[in-house]
C-alpha cells in the first residue's frame, strides 16, 4: 500500500468518525503535495479542505489553505480567482472569514458519503517528484503564522492589481501588512522588500511612476541586503518595466538586459521568457520590428512543461501578432488558434475575447468569410458575458459602498443616542439634587415646626414651607426647555421653537433626526421606540406646523 492509499484510508476513516479537524488537515496537506508536483486536482482537495475549514471544523487552518489557493489559481491562470483567494486569506488573519460550527446528524452523513468518493491514482509526474511533494506535504502542517500568511496575500494580490482591477484595495492591503510586520530580522528584510515590490507594482499600474520608483529602488536595497538574489532581480525586472511605461526606454532595455543575464545563471527560465518579452516591447516601442520579433521569437522558442500557462500564452499571442502584422496570416492562424485554445483551458475571457478578434481579421485577409464571422459572434458572445460581468462587479462594490455608509450611519446612531443618554443622564442628577434641597428645607421646617408652641407659630411654619414649595416649582418651570438630542445645530432648535412653541422634546427629537435622513425605523431604534410611534409624531409635527400632505418633512427642514 503505498502513502497515497494511506491517505485516502485516513481520510475515510477521520470522516466516519467525525474527526473533521483531522480531515481538514488531511485534505490540506494532500492538496499541498498534489500542488507541488503541478497536478491540477490540487485546488480540489484545498477547497474541500477549505469549505469544511469554513464550518468551523478547523478556522486556524483557513488563512493558510486560502493562500495556498490563491498560488494554485494564479499557476493555473485564473488571476481574478486567485485575487479572490488571497483577499479570502488577507481577511482570514483578520477573523472576518471563519463562519460558526453548524454539525448535525444530516451533514454528517454527507460527510461520510462524500468522504467515500474514490480517489485517482497519481500520475508519473507526481512519483517523478515525490521527494519534493513528501517535503511540501510534512511542512504543511507547521505552526501558521497570520502575519505571513497575510503578507503573502496581500504580495500575491498585489501583484494582480493590474488584471484585477483594484489598486485601491491592493494598496490598503499592503500597508496593512507593512504595517503589523515585525522588524530587525532579515526575514523582516526579506518580507518588506516583496511588500514594497508589490506595492512599487501596484503605484505603477494607478500611474505614480515616482511612488512606484521610489518603493521599488527600496526594495532592491531590502532584498539585495537580505541576500534574496532571485526577488532582487525580479525586483530589477519590475524596474525596467516601470521604465518602460514611463517612455524611459534606455534605462528600460539596460536594466532587462542585466536581468535577463542573471536570470540566466540562475537557471530561471520563466523569468528570462518573461524578460525578453519585455525587451521585445521596448523595440517595439522604439519601432524596430525586427529586433522586437527577434526578441519575441526566441522567448517562443524557449517554451517547454515547465512554463506556466499564462507565459505561454503571452508568448505565442505575441509572436502571433507579429506575424499578422508581417502579413504572414496562415502563421498568425495557427499561433492564434493556439493561444486561443490555452486560453479557454484557463477561463481567461479578456484574451479569448481578443484573440477571437484578432482571429476574424485573420480569417478576413484569407478570405474565409465564414470563419471570419464565427469568430466576430464569437466576440459579440464574450463582449455581452464581459459586460455583464463588470456590471456584476460594479453591483458588488456598490453593495460594499452601501453597507460602509449603512454601518457609519448606525455608528451615527449609536453616538446620538450616547450623547442623548448622557443629556438625560445629566438632567436627572439636577432634579435629584434640586429634590434633595428641597427635602432638606422641608425637613428643617418640619422640626421647627414640632418644636413650635402655639397657633400661630404653626401658621407660620405652614406659610413658609408653602412659599418654599412654589418657589422651587416656580424656577422649574422657568427652565427653559431643550430637546434632549443634540446636533450640534441649535439654531435648527430655536427656528423651530418659533414657528412652533407647540412641539414637545419627542417630537423636537424627531424633527432632528427626520431633518438628517433617517427614516421611520432608523429614528424608532435611535429613541428606543415603536415605529407607529414615530409615525404618530410625524401626523402631530405636520398638523402643528400646518404642513399640507404633499410637502417633505425633511426638505422644510432643510432650509429652516
Amino acid at each position: 500500500m503505498n502513502r497515497y492509499e494511506d491517505f485516502e484510508r485516513g481520510l475515510i476513516k477521520a470522516f466516519a468518525g467525525a474527526q473533521y479537524s483531522e480531515a481538514v488537515q488531511l485534505l490540506y496537506r494532500h492538496g499541498i503535495e498534489l500542488a507541488a508536483a503541478g497536478d491540477p486536482r490540487a485546488a480540489d482537495d484545498l477547497k474541500r479542505a477549505f469549505d469544511y475549514a469554513a464550518e468551523g471544523y478547523n478556522n486556524d487552518l483557513l488563512p493558510a489553505i486560502a493562500l495556498e489557493l490563491g498560488h494554485v489559481r494564479r499557476r493555473e491562470g485564473r488571476h481574478e480567482e486567485a485575487a479572490e483567494w488571497y483577499a479570502r486569506a488577507f481577511r482570514a488573519t483578520l477573523n472576518e472569514e471563519s463562519l460558526p460550527h453548524q454539525a448535525d446528524e444530516h451533514q454528517t452523513r454527507i460527510l461520510r458519503r462524500k468522504a467515500r468518493g474514490r480517489f485517482h491514482a497519481i500520475d508519473g509526474i507526481l512519483r517523478g517528484r515525490s521527494q519534493i511533494a513528501a517535503h511540501a506535504g510534512n511542512s504543511a502542517l507547521r505552526e501558521v503564522d497570520p502575519r505571513r500568511i497575510q503578507a503573502e496575500a496581500a504580495i500575491g494580490f498585489g501583484s494582480l492589481a493590474a488584471g484585477n482591477g483594484e489598486p485601491e484595495r491592493a494598496i490598503q492591503m499592503l500597508l496593512t501588512a507593512m504595517a503589523t510586520w515585525d522588524n530587525g530580522s532579515s526575514e523582516h528584510a526579506n518580507i518588506m522588500g516583496r511588500l514594497m515590490h508589490a506595492l512599487a507594482n501596484v503605484y505603477a499600474v494607478s500611474g505614480d511612476r515616482d511612488g512606484a520608483l521610489d518603493y521599488i529602488n527600496r526594495a532592491i536595497e531590502l532584498l539585495r541586503a537580505c541576500g534574496d538574489q532571485i526577488e532582487e532581480v525580479r525586483a530589477l525586472t519590475s524596474e525596467a518595466a516601470i521604465h518602460l511605461m514611463s517612455s524611459n526606454l534606455d534605462m528600460a532595455e539596460q536594466i532587462a538586459l542585466k536581468a535577463v543575464a542573471i536570470y540566466e545563471e540562475l537557471g530561471s527560465r520563466q523569468n528570462v521568457i518573461q524578460t525578453l518579452m519585455m525587451l521585445g516591447d521596448v523595440r517595439q516601442a522604439r519601432g524596430d520590428h525586427d529586433s522586437a520579433y527577434a526578441y519575441y521569437q526566441r522567448a517562443y522558442d524557449m517554451r517547454g512543461d515547465d512554463i506556466d500557462q499564462p507565459t505561454t500564452l503571452l508568448v505565442i499571442r505575441k509572436v502571433g501578432d507579429v506575424r499578422l502584422s508581417l502579413n504572414d496570416l496562415p502563421a498568425a492562424q495557427l499561433l492564434y488558434e493556439h493561444a486561443l485554445s490555452i486560453a479557454r483551458e484557463i477561463g481567461d475571457q479578456h484574451t479569448m475575447y481578443q484573440l477571437n478578434e484578432s482571429l476574424a481579421r485573420t480569417f478576413e485577409g484569407l478570405n474565409d468569410l465564414r470563419r471570419a464571422l464565427a469568430h466576430m459572434r464569437e466576440c459579440g458572445r464574450l463582449r455581452e458575458r464581459l459586460f455583464n460581468y463588470e456590471k456584476q462587479r460594479a453591483i458588488v462594490a456598490m453593495q460594499i459602498r452601501f453597507d460602509m455608509e449603512r454601518a457609519e450611519r448606525e455608528g451615527e446612531m449609536l453616538r446620538l443616542r450616547a450623547e442623548q443618554l448622557k443629556t438625560e443622564a445629566e438632567g436627572m442628577r439636577i432634579t435629584i439634587a434640586e429634590k434633595r434641597k428641597l427635602i432638606e428645607v422641608l425637613e428643617g421646617h418640619l422640626r421647627s415646626l414640632a418644636r413650635g408652641k402655639g397657633r400661630d407659630a404653626d401658621d407660620a411654619v405652614m406659610r413658609s414651607l408653602l412659599h418654599e414649595i412654589q418657589a422651587s416649582l416656580e424656577s422649574a418651570d422657568a427652565t427653559p426647555a431643550e430637546p434632549l438630542l443634540k446636533d450640534g445645530d441649535p439654531q435648527f432648535t430655536r427656528n423651530l421653537l418659533q414657528r412652533c412653541p407647540a412641539l414637545t422634546l419627542a417630537e423636537i427629537d424627531v424633527c432632528h433626526l427626520v431633518r438628517r435622513g433617517f427614516s421611520n425605523k432608523e429614528i424608532a431604534a435611535t429613541t428606543h421606540t415603536k415605529v407607529r410611534t414615530v409615525e404618530t409624531h410625524r401626523r402631530n409635527i405636520r398638523k402643528k406646523l400646518q404642513l399640507d400632505p404633499g410637502n417633505n418633512l425633511a426638505t422644510y427642514f432643510s432650509v429652516l
